[in-house]
C-alpha cells in the first residue's frame, strides 16, 4: 500500500491540548461573569417605566442617590458589616480549636477529619435549614430540648429575637465555614517543626506561650487567607438568611445582600437594585483591599 506524501500531521503537546480544552471553559465563565456585570452596572444608570410597559431611560447618578437617601441601604451596612466580623472571628475561633485537636495523635483522627467536613460540604440553604430546627423556639427545637431535658430552663427560649438575629445567623455561618478555616490551619500546623516546640518546653515555656510565640506567627498567612474567603462569602450570602431569619424580625437582620434581592425581586426596582449591587461590590472590595493590607503590615512587624 502506498503511503501518502502529504504534510505531517502535527501533534499537540500537552499543553496545547490542555489549553485547548480550558479555552471553551475560560469564555463560558467569562461570559456568565461579565456580561452580567457589564449589564447590572448599565442598568444602575438608568430609570425603569412600567407603563405602558417595562422600559427603561438614562437617568445618569439618580439610582445611586436614591441607595443613599435610602434608611434600609445603611440598615443593611450596619448588619452586614456586624454579620461579616462575627462570622470571620467564629469562623477562626472555631476553625482553629478543630485544627489544634485534630493535629493531636489520637485514635479514629482519620474518620474525625472526614467528619469535620462535613458541615462546608453542606450548602448554605440546608445549613439554614438545619440552624432553623436548632433554633426551633418551641420544645421542639434541638437546643430547648436539651436544655429542658437537663433542667437548666422551665420555658422553651426564642432563640431568634431582635437582639440576638444577628448572632443566630452568624453562628449558623460559621458552623459552615469553620471546617474550611480548620483545614487551612491544619495543613498549616502539620509544617510547624517540631524541635521549636521541644526546644521551647525545655526553655520552660508553657502551653500559652508556645501557642503566642511559636504557633500564632505561622498561621498568619493562613489567618489572612480565612478572613478574606469568610468576609467575601459573608458579605454575598443570602441563603441563611433567606432560610434561617428571613431578614426578621422586621429587618433586624437583614444583609445588604437580602436588602437588594427585596428591592429587586420582590419590589420589582431593578434599576435601583442593580445601583445597590454595585455599593456591596464596592464595600466588599473595600473590605478585601483593608484586610489585606493589615495582615501585610502586621507580617512585617512579625519579622
Amino acid at each position: 500500500m502506498a503511503r501518502s506524501r502529504g504534510r505531517p500531521s502535527k501533534i499537540l503537546s500537552d499543553e496545547a491540548f490542555a489549553l485547548l480544552l480550558i479555552i471553551p471553559l475560560i469564555v463560558a465563565s467569562l461570559a456568565l461573569t461579565i456580561f452580567p456585570l457589564i449589564f447590572s452596572l448599565w442598568l444602575s444608570f438608568q430609570e425603569q417605566y412600567l407603563r405602558p410597559e417595562l422600559h427603561f431611560g438614562f437617568a445618569g447618578l439618580l439610582q445611586y442617590a436614591n441607595v443613599l437617601q435610602d434608611p434600609l441601604f445603611w440598615k443593611g451596612i450596619i448588619v452586614t458589616f456586624r454579620f461579616v466580623v462575627e462570622s470571620v472571628l467564629l469562623s477562626a475561633l472555631i476553625g482553629l480549636g478543630v485544627a489544634l485537636t485534630l493535629n493531636q495523635p489520637f485514635k479514629g483522627r482519620g474518620a474525625v477529619r472526614a467528619l469535620v467536613l462535613l458541615p462546608w460540604a453542606v450548602s448554605e440553604f440546608a445549613t439554614g435549614i438545619i440552624w432553623s430546627y436548632l433554633y426551633r423556639g418551641s420544645a421542639f427545637g434541638l437546643f430547648n430540648a436539651i436544655l429542658l431535658s437537663l433542667r437548666l430552663i422551665s420555658n422553651p427560649i426564642t432563640w431568634i429575637s431582635e437582639g440576638f438575629a444577628v448572632e443566630a445567623i452568624s453562628l449558623a455561618f460559621a458552623w459552615h465555614m469553620a471546617p474550611l478555616a480548620a483545614f487551612f490551619f491544619l495543613a498549616n500546623l502539620q509544617f510547624i517543626p517540631k524541635d521549636i516546640y521541644r526546644q521551647a518546653r525545655i526553655d520552660g515555656a508553657n502551653a500559652f506561650r508556645r501557642f503566642r510565640s511559636i504557633t500564632l506567627p505561622y498561621l498568619r498567612y493562613s489567618l489572612m487567607i480565612i478572613a478574606v474567603l469568610t468576609m467575601v462569602y459573608a458579605s454575598k450570602t443570602i441563603d441563611i438568611v433567606l432560610t434561617l431569619t428571613g431578614g426578621g424580625p422586621g429587618f433586624e437582620s437583614s444583609t445588604l445582600t437580602n436588602i437588594v434581592y427585596v428591592r429587586t425581586f420582590k419590589e420589582l426596582k431593578f434599576a435601583y437594585g442593580a445601583a445597590m449591587s454595585w455599593f456591596l461590590i464596592v464595600i466588599v472590595m473595600a473590605l478585601v483591599t483593608s484586610t489585606f493590607v493589615i495582615m501585610m503590615r502586621v507580617g512585617r512587624k512579625a519579622r
